[in-house]
């Protein structure tokens, strides 16, 4: 086997056990909450749109993405 290869597997396997931690776990869901949050707010505000919103529907769903992030400390 390479340098390479056990090189990766080995930065895999830290990887691998830092996100196998409590805290990276609480962390995951906090974000998956604000993610959903942030979505539930786009349909709500935008619930008929067209290709040429889409920019104006991405720019709003960032900042409540970021809105949600703050709130729920993800």
């Amino acid at each position: 086997m390479s340098y390479e290869t056990r090189y990766a597997a080995h930065m895999r396997q830290k990887s691998d056990a830092a996100a196998s931690t409590p805290e990276a776990e609480a962390a995951r869901l906090r974000l998956q909450e604000a993610l959903t949050r942030a979505c539930s707010d786009t349909v709500a505000r935008f619930t008929t749109w067209t290709p040429d919103d889409v920019d104006a529907v991405l720019e709003y769903q960032a900042e409540r993405i970021e809105h949600w992030r703050r709130e729920l400390n993800a």
